[in-house]
């Protein structure tokens, strides 16, 4: 499943609080945490985190401002998604999140700006 969330301005921090669920849609514990961060355009992956302990029904998840970073500088922006995978049941069941967020390139003028 895809979630939009908020945009962010390049060079700025994005915290997701995440909650998990079920195949059922009701709050777990998730086991262990992985995820990836990919530019939409290029492909091009920002950030891997692999397998980490978590043992919670939920997770402060944090994107450093480094990674939001604009890779094409005439771009008004570029679009990122962060695939997230779990674990839960001890191990034995598996989730996945996509949410996808766009970040604003603060050195081009948009229409919008006056």
């Amino acid at each position: 499943m895809e979630i939009k969330i908020k945009d962010v301005n390049e060079l700025e921090t994005l915290v997701l609080n995440l909650t998990f669920y079920d195949d059922n849609n009701k709050i777990t514990v998730a086991n262990s945490l992985s995820y990836i961060i990919v530019d939409v355009d290029s492909e091009t992956v920002i950030l891997t985190v692999n397998n980490f302990t978590v043992n919670a029904q939920t997770y402060v998840l944090v994107v450093p401002f480094a990674k939001n970073a604009i890779i094409n500088p005439v771009s008004t922006g570029e679009d990122k998604i962060i695939n997230i995978i779990f674990t839960y049941l001890n191990g034995t069941r598996q989730g996945t999140y996509d949410y996808k967020y766009r970040v604003r390139n603060l050195g081009i003028a948009t229409p919008f700006q006056v």
